[in-house]
């Protein structure tokens, strides 16, 4: 008698060898919305950095690139007169106050995004990304609309919930580089 079909064993023996290719493979399966969101974040640092760039190349032009403080509006306690930035949107005068430290942008909401197209200033708009300043010194790019937690609008604390983000600091010194940090997400 010639019997078509599988044994039980043979049956159990092939969903067991596909149990453990599942259980090997899930995991690599699983983690592919963060490494989607890394690759987007190495791909906004490309773009912050050559921002960051072309507008120190026209610091330089200009020659401001060694300037402790340049605004194109003066300052409300008189320290700081108003001086003319070779920056588009950054006009003296303009409707949003611009700020460079040493050829490169405050880490603040607006001078940041006048080098950078696709970050919104204050959190979010349309674009997908949003910058916020957490202290005088550092501005966080953030990946997620909905990534900000505030407690009653405090900041700090400032909680971002998916821990990843890009951090930016403008430079301390003449002779000091900006930094720009990927925090990944995990």
């Amino acid at each position: 008698m010639n019997r078509n079909g599988f044994t039980l064993i043979e049956l159990v023996v092939v969903i067991v060898i596909l149990g453990i290719i599942a259980v090997t493979a899930a995991p690599r399966f699983l983690n592919v919305q963060n490494d989607a969101r890394n690759a987007a974040l190495e791909g906004l640092k490309g773009a912050i950095h050559a921002g960051l760039s072309v507008g120190y190349g026209k610091m330089a032009v200009a020659g401001l690139e060694s300037v402790a403080y340049i605004t194109n509006k003066a300052t409300d306690d008189g320290n700081y007169k108003a001086e003319s930035i070779p920056i588009p949107g950054c006009e003296k005068g303009g409707a949003e106050r611009c700020i460079f430290r040493y050829g490169y942008p405050e880490s603040d909401f607006y001078t940041l995004t006048t080098l950078v197209d696709g970050i919104n200033k204050h959190y979010y708009q349309d674009k997908d990304w949003g910058i916020t300043r957490i202290d005088n010194d550092n501005a966080l790019i953030i990946t997620e609309k909905n990534n900000l937690d505030y407690a009653a609008q405090q900041r700090p604390p400032l909680m971002i919930r998916d821990n990843c983000y890009i951090r930016y600091q403008h430079p301390e010194s003449a002779n000091a580089g900006y930094t720009l940090e990927i925090i990944p997400c995990e």
